[in-house]
């Protein structure tokens, strides 16, 4: 684990021992590979394009997340 590189909020070091000790998340399962396996072309082409408006809008959630956090002034424009 490694340590805040600045002193935190109690808020924030409680957040912060919450995530630090988060179990990894599994690779998918045999269940779910074998669920990939059964698809057609046309049906992966399909997932990969979820997968990929999935990825899409969680940078998209990820990037207002840091700019509200750069407007209420929690992270520093240099932070970015």
């Amino acid at each position: 684990t490694i340590a805040p590189a600045v002193p935190l909020s109690k808020e924030l070091e409680s957040l912060y021992e919450f995530l630090a000790h988060q179990k990894p998340a599994q690779v998918a399962g045999d269940r779910e590979f074998y669920e990939l396996t059964q698809l057609s072309e046309k049906g992966l082409d399909a997932k990969i394009r979820e997968l990929e408006n999935w990825n899409f809008r969680l940078n998209l959630d990820e990037a207002k997340e840091m700019q509200d956090s750069i407007t209420l002034g929690i992270v520093g424009h240099e932070q970015r």
